[in-house]
């Protein structure tokens, strides 16, 4: 679970807004006219693009394909422009993610263990955080579907051009007033779902680098990260 749940953690950074709301679009779905979909993914680039530091709290859902429960988790999440990012696991276990551009570090204080690459600024999951950074274009990277429309915003579904079997799809719900994500939601390739949203956005002029670095334990255990996690 520790290896499928963190592959999400960075498809899903690019969706985390720094207004990120909890609630759900409301309202009655009709059937969108997909003329409106490259001005709604135009609007959104542009206010991420405007953002340069924040944070949330987060809470996950993890469905298996049959739709049984498997693990839930909360945390708090950090991301600095242009390429960092700091994910905290407080429940159900300690857990620790940070990518800076050069390295990604995953540590389970419980397993005692320290996961590292340098590959990630070369990696799809990589080229697809330009959209939060405001200089990628999702439309590049995926096929994106309007399918769904409400009174307080829209849905949208994005296919992957590449094959990628940690991600077969990622779903947005995007509000029509502010032009944020309001929920997301990652597939994989055996039908898994992992759900997130974020709660209490906080904005800052600037971040601690401490907050993107990781010295690991002296007593722990460092492997690289397995070949494939992150493509």
């Amino acid at each position: 679970m520790f290896m499928k749940m963190s592959a999400g953690l960075f498809i899903l950074a690019i969706v985390i807004s720094p207004a990120a709301l909890s609630a759900q679009a409301k309202g009655e779905s009709v059937k969108p006219a997909q003329t409106e979909l490259p001005l709604i993914l135009k609007r959104l680039q542009t206010t991420y693009a405007k953002t340069d530091y924040f944070s949330a709290f987060f809470d996950q859902t993890f469905t298996s394909t049959n739709e049984i429960v498997k693990n839930q988790g909360s945390g708090r999440v950090y991301f600095a422009k242009p390429d960092k990012i700091r994910w905290e696991y407080y429940k159900p276990r300690s857990r620790l993610f940070i990518a800076n551009g050069k390295n990604l570090w995953i540590y389970s204080e419980d397993d005692n263990q320290v996961m590292q690459s340098s590959k990630f600024p070369n990696s799809i999951l990589s080229s697809a955080l330009a959209f939060l950074q405001g200089n990628g274009n999702l439309e590049e990277k995926f096929q994106p579907v309007l399918t769904s429309k409400y009174e307080t915003g829209w849905t949208i579904r994005l296919t992957p051009k590449e094959e990628n079997p940690q991600m077969t799809a990622l779903t947005l719900e995007v509000s029509n007033k502010s032009f944020l994500v309001t929920s997301a939601e990652v597939e994989d390739s055996l039908g898994n779902r992992n759900r997130f949203k974020f709660e209490k956005p906080a904005f800052s002029q600037s971040m601690q680098e401490s907050l993107f670095t990781f010295t690991p334990p002296k007593d722990a255990e460092v492997v690289p990260l397995p070949e494939g996690f992150l493509k």
